[in-house]
């Protein structure tokens, strides 16, 4: 049956609040939360249990009867926490037994200090799983002769530990408390040998002002040294357990608590009252030590000395290759709200961590030479410490160029040999797929009909990209398709309106201009057949100077590669007999020579 509480407890889950237990240190009525509170919390209360019973009894051979059998105690304990781990607690009791006979006017009673014990608690842990100590030594200042059906003093000091466990999800908690104590003497006179074992846990949930709760717990007086005998002890029998339902209120720095100890197992633990009052068998495991029921009512008082610091977090974490999973040496940033806060760099290892951080989104960036940048969200949580694994991606040290060469008017494919840096020409037929090196590339294409003008240009590689290029290739004296620019009647300045189709033009003219130093554009002037021939000569060469000026001064082309010449007349783009004709012939157009 020991088994199976001792599996339940297993089960359980509690919340741990801030509250001092019956020991003076933080937990519920009995059992202990490894939680200590922050350093400075300081919690003092008072326990009062009270139980009474009507009974048969027989006292030292001369009276017997029906009588009343109560008892209560006040247990009153102090403690306080040095640092957020560690904390200390001492405390005590007084008790009170009574027997009074229905039928007669008789009564017996005893009251007296109980022990005093003093103990001390190291948690350990973060997050939702805490687990601790609590070494704890129970000093014999009880009264020798106190009690009627129970002892007021173990009559020894007792030394003992516990081993604390918390497990919190979210309002619930689980803790588990299990130990043993020594008694370090051959108690003779009380007939009690020299250790017991302890177990304990509790439920509740936390509703903020109201917190129900649920506890078990039980002392195996273990008899002849073994650690929980369980059903079959000699001397002392089953064990007392107790479950113990209760609620508390929670009211700024006060909590007040009720609850009530119900007796588990009544047919395994009950014994018959004494015949004599000084027969240590009964005194210690009868009616007095383990009362079927009792009623519990608590207050206590909790204040925190040291104003406890905002909680911060933490990130941890490592970088490594995403191939090969070696760790990788990097410069880590974090950014708040796009501004940057910190860096760092990683171990040899690759790990890295910020410390102190307030709770809040976040963002990681990590670079490294020759992997690509990684970036990445994080939650911060108070207390908490945000693991991240990063793997980093590694960069291509070369990159494809994708070369397609064509006829500049007939789009058709152009058979050309290419030169590309150092490396050796190729013959391109139609598309050119090449890997190069991440870099500055010098590309240079002759074609094979000599017909076509050279082409030359610098290209940058960028590591594991492709880079597409289209190469349209000019004929010498190929007249360069681009809008005309049209002029009023006897006129040479620009129309405004033909500004932005010469400015669209310039990206054109410097393309052909960088396939070779050797090449230039002629800008040609013409006229309409109005006037005569020598004045629509001078007229169409002053046509292509404006032309050539504004292309000079408005976007920096070399002076020399543009060379104006004007026709006149002499070669219309449509009859003059019509006035639409006529404007048609007053433009400039543009020629490639070599």
């Amino acid at each position: 049956m020991k088994i199976l509480i001792i599996f339940i407890l297993l089960a359980f889950v509690s919340v741990a609040f801030g509250h001092p237990n019956i020991d003076g240190t933080q937990g519920l009525f009995r059992s202990i939360s490894v939680e200590n509170g922050s350093a400075g919390h300081f919690h003092g209360g008072a326990y009062y249990r009270w139980f009474s019973e009507k009974r048969d009894v027989t006292t030292i051979g001369e009276l017997s009867g029906e009588a009343n059998h109560t008892g209560w105690g006040l247990y009153f304990g102090l403690g306080y926490a040095i640092t957020d781990n560690f904390s200390f607690n001492i405390s005590s009791s007084y008790l009170g037994d009574g027997i009074d006979y229905v039928d007669i006017d008789h009564n017996i009673t005893s009251t007296g200090l109980g022990d005093t014990k003093i103990g001390a608690k190291l948690g350990f842990g973060k997050g939702n799983v805490l687990y601790g100590l609590y070494p704890f030594i129970s000093f014999p200042t009880g009264a020798e002769d106190g009690g009627v059906f129970r002892y007021f003093t173990s009559g020894a000091t007792d030394m003992g530990l516990l081993g604390l466990l918390t497990i919190k999800v979210n309002k619930l908690t689980l803790d588990i408390n299990l130990g043993y104590a020594d008694r370090n003497i051959n108690d003779k006179k009380y007939g009690l040998k020299n250790n017991y074992s302890i177990y304990k846990g509790a439920l509740s949930y936390d509703l903020g002002r109201v917190v129900p709760f649920i506890e078990i717990s039980g002392v195996d007086y273990c008899g002849k040294a073994r650690i929980f005998t369980f059903n079959d002890d000699e001397l002392f029998g089953s064990n007392a357990n107790y479950i113990t339902p209760g609620v508390g209120l929670r009211l700024g720095h006060f909590n007040i608590d009720f609850a009530v100890d119900i007796r588990a197992f009544e047919d395994e633990n009950e014994r018959a009252f004494p015949t004599a009052l000084t027969d240590s068998y009964y005194k210690t495991t009868g009616y007095g030590l383990a009362p079927a029921w009792a009623v519990v009512f608590g207050v206590s008082y909790c204040y925190d000395f040291v104003t406890e610091k905002p909680k911060l977090g933490e990130i941890a974490g490592t970088a490594a290759d995403s191939e090969t999973k070696d760790p990788v040496e990097t410069d880590v940033a974090i950014y708040k709200e796009g501004t940057f806060l910190t860096s760092t760099e990683s171990d040899i290892d690759g790990s890295f961590e910020f410390k102190e951080l307030e709770p809040g989104s976040y963002e990681l960036s990590v670079k490294a030479e020759d992997y690509k940048p990684y970036s990445v969200d994080l939650l911060v949580k108070a207390g908490e410490t945000t693991p991240v694994n990063v793997t980093l991606i590694p960069v291509s040290k070369e990159g494809m160029l994708v070369l397609t060469i064509l006829d500049m008017e007939s789009k058709e494919p152009v058979a050309a040999e290419v030169s590309i840096g150092t490396l050796e020409p190729e013959i391109v037929t139609e598309k050119l797929v090449k890997t190069l090196g991440v870099g500055s590339h010098t590309i240079k294409v002759i074609a094979e009909d000599k017909d076509y003008l050279p082409y030359e240009r610098n290209i940058t590689i960028e590591a594991g990209e492709t880079l597409e290029i289209e190469i349209a290739l000019g004929k010498k004296e190929y007249k360069l398709v681009l809008p005309k620019v049209y002029f009023e009647t006897d006129k040479f300045e620009i129309k405004p309106e033909f500004y932005p189709v010469l400015d669209g033009a310039v990206k054109t003219i410097n393309t052909i201009l960088s396939r070779g130093s050797n090449i230039t554009i002629e800008v040609q002037g013409h006229t309409d057949n109005v006037n005569t021939d020598a004045y629509n000569l001078k007229l169409s060469k002053e046509r292509a100077n404006a032309v050539k000026n504004y292309l000079v001064t408005k976007h920096g082309i070399e002076s020399a590669r543009l060379i104006t010449k004007g026709y006149g007349e002499s070669k219309p783009a449509a009859s003059n007999d019509t006035e639409e004709g006529r404007v048609k012939n007053r433009r400039v157009e543009f020629l490639i020579l070599k």
